[in-house]
């Protein structure tokens, strides 16, 4: 077909197609010197196993890179041992050894033993739960009773409507004599985020019409009053989740330094929600109304205590701990030092003030150990190219003026003492200087960190002017350190890494998404490399031709590369 179009064009075979592939993905990575990776597992219509392996990075000119490297066939069982086999072999394939600080999975018991295997054979490589996982294990797990019920009885009614054209032509035109927006009912999905959210709201805007068609077509109603109120009182519970989990999943901005703020939000939104509800109750209410709170008030206390166990109350915030089935509870420390570190998060929201000086500490600590690793790998070349030093003599030197001795001129005693004195200082300071460069590097970092603290940071969000309107849009972080970096060289260092670790592994659930467009049933039958092929280009087209544009791979700021 394109040579009939156009008989010059030369159509590259697969192979050719896949070693291109291969280039430019060798070519991106130039610019990672450390990147963080979410993995997950998908299966596909035909049954077979994969699993994904993303790269998420900033480059030398603090640009935020999204990269979806691999999707791997998986023969293997889903141990915890099996997964991290799997994921340790494509972080080799991909030459990513040693280079990886972070990797993000979903709370799977399997997926956090894998992850904690990585931890121990990795040696950089800490191991965090997905945020929107944690959050949606909570709000689908607490509600009992009353609660249950009406969202079951939610989730029937919306399959009446799903399951039966008729009805949902009818609800449309009631719609339509109330004057409403003929929108339709909308499904609860289990393993789809903030999903019962949208589905809770989505019929209490459509209850009238609901109501309507019940009373006029004889139709049996599944929600009681008091089944309705319940879910206008769940409404408001779910929704700071929702918006949590919608920030934390994007990929164009910044997201795990905002981990441990948005939390902060929601606990403090939770207290507000469980006040509200007891100091209503106290109020004169109709039955139904009364009945609704009783049975959402212990659930909403539930959702607290379960929340606040799983991410704790700001305290103790650098002690990281499992629960039940493993669990996270906590924070790992990466996440707290990418907070303190982004300008829009360095007051530390959400962390009580008592734990500030120890998180300054622990991030002063973290850049040291960056710069002392940094210093060691700049100095393993310059000995190990060191010329080898004379050979010992085993004849004594002649004495005298003749033809053997040494031609060296002969120092003065004032001289000669001199240097005996400089050799033993230098034999006696050669043991110490690692212990010295720490204490320079200390010294450096402390006052990086108090000018840090002290420098104005910026806004969370502000209004930026787009075709729809004015829409609140983040604040680059990024932004913000490319132009500071010099000024604080060791903490930029430290930045680098950890503000590239993402808050949830969305970025492998948009990458099995565009693995069920490619795996088709009638594409059942694809070979791994070419799964691999077609599901790296649909994700990184864009990416490559911004790469193209870009200067970044030709110059890097030796001024930053040397840290």
């Amino acid at each position: 077909m394109v040579s009939a179009l156009n008989k010059r064009a030369k159509v590259p075979s697969r192979r050719e197609l896949l070693s291109r592939m291969r280039a430019v993905k060798t070519a991106l990575m130039l610019d990672a010197e450390f990147v963080a990776i979410t993995t997950d597992g998908w299966t596909s219509r035909n049954n077979e196993s994969y699993m994904s392996l993303t790269v998420a990075y900033i480059d030398y000119e603090w640009k935020l890179h999204h990269l979806s490297l691999d999707c791997a066939k998986h023969t293997g069982t889903t141990t915890g041992e099996d997964l991290a086999a799997l994921v340790a072999g494509m972080i080799e394939r991909h030459d990513l050894t040693g280079r990886v600080i972070a990797c993000v999975t979903d709370c799977e018991p399997s997926m956090i033993k894998a992850g904690r295997l990585l931890e121990v054979d990795g040696g950089t490589i800490s191991h965090i739960g997905c945020s929107n996982h944690r959050m949606e294990s909570t709000t689908s797990s607490v509600f009992n009773g009353r609660s249950l019920g009406a969202l079951g009885l939610a989730r029937t009614l919306v399959g009446r409507y799903k399951k039966s054209s008729q009805m949902a032509a009818r609800l449309v035109q009631l719609c339509g004599i109330l004057q409403m927006e003929p929108l339709s009912v909308m499904q609860d999905v289990e393993t789809r985020w903030w999903s019962t959210w949208a589905m809770v709201v989505r019929l209490l805007y459509l209850m009238k019409a609901i109501k309507l068609h019940e009373s006029m077509d004889e139709v049996h109603p599944l929600l009681s009053d008091t089944d309705w109120e319940v879910l206008r009182l769940i409404e408001p519970i779910l929704r700071p989740f929702m918006k949590a989990q919608k920030d934390l999943e994007g990929a164009q901005y910044v997201t795990g330094s905002m981990t441990i703020g948005k939390m902060a939000e929601l606990r403090e939104g939770l207290e507000a929600a469980i006040t509200d509800l007891k100091a209503v109750a106290q109020q004169g209410l109709k039955e139904t109304t009364q009945k609704a709170m009783e049975a959402v008030r212990p659930d909403a206390e539930a959702l607290m205590a379960d929340f606040t166990n799983r991410w704790g109350d700001g305290s103790n915030i650098l002690e990281y701990r499992e629960g039940k089935r493993r669990q996270p509870q906590g924070f790992k420390r990466k996440q707290v030092y990418a907070t303190a570190l982004d300008p829009r998060a360095k007051h530390l929201y959400g962390i009580q003030q008592r734990e500030h000086a120890g998180v300054w500490r622990a991030v002063a600590s973290a850049a040291v150990d960056i710069a002392l690793g940094k210093h060691a790998g700049d100095k393993a070349p310059a000995s190990a190219e060191k010329p080898a030093s004379d050979p010992v003599q085993t004849q004594p030197a002649p004495l005298g003026g003749g033809q053997g001795a040494s031609k060296r001129p002969r120092m003065s005693a004032f001289e000669a003492a001199a240097a005996a004195h400089a050799a033993d200082a230098g034999d006696s300071n050669a043991g110490d200087s690692a212990d010295g460069k720490r204490e320079q590097l200390v010294a450096i970092v402390e006052m990086e960190v108090s000018a840090f603290k002290a420098a104005p940071g910026i806004r969370v969000r502000d209004m930026q002017k787009t075709n729809t309107g004015d829409k609140k849009v983040f604040n680059n972080p990024l932004d913000w350190w490319r132009k500071k970096q010099l000024e604080y060289p060791l903490l930029a260092a430290l930045a680098r890494r950890v503000l590239a670790i993402p808050s949830s592994q969305a970025q492998s659930e948009r990458m099995f998404s565009t693995a069920g467009l490619t795996v088709t049933p009638t594409r059942s039958r694809l070979l791994d490399e070419n799964v691999e092929l077609l599901v790296y280009l649909r994700n990184v087209w864009g990416v490559v031709d911004e790469w193209k544009k870009s200067a970044t791979r030709k110059k890097k700021m030796s001024s930053v590369s040397m840290l």
